[in-house]
């Protein structure tokens, strides 16, 4: 996503269609207008799509980070598969007295 991103931001915002600068010359405002609103949409369109895409990759980061850092039960040294932590039980009834 973020490659995705930068790659948006080198490519050229949408530019004037010709029938924009068509319609400045001739001075029809209301064709004007309505082609300057879509063109205004584009852009609008483009710069939401660079900044989510930039915020998704951001959180995504933060996800597996997260998801990365162990737990509090997990911080502790590997024990030996049938390892007892209870020093009573290992040492038997005949400690007991």
């Amino acid at each position: 996503m973020l490659i995705a991103a930068f790659a948006m931001l080198a490519v050229d915002a949408p530019a004037d269609p010709l029938e924009l600068h068509a319609a400045r010359v001739t001075g029809d405002d209301d064709y004007r207008e309505v082609l300057e609103a879509g063109v205004a949409r584009r852009q609008l369109a483009r710069t939401t799509l660079i900044v989510v895409l930039f915020v998704c990759s951001g959180l995504m980061v933060v996800v597996a980070f997260v998801a990365m850092t162990p737990k509090s039960a997990d911080r502790g040294v590997a024990k030996a598969p049938g390892h007892s932590d209870d020093a009573d039980d290992d040492a038997g009834p005949s400690s007991q007295t």
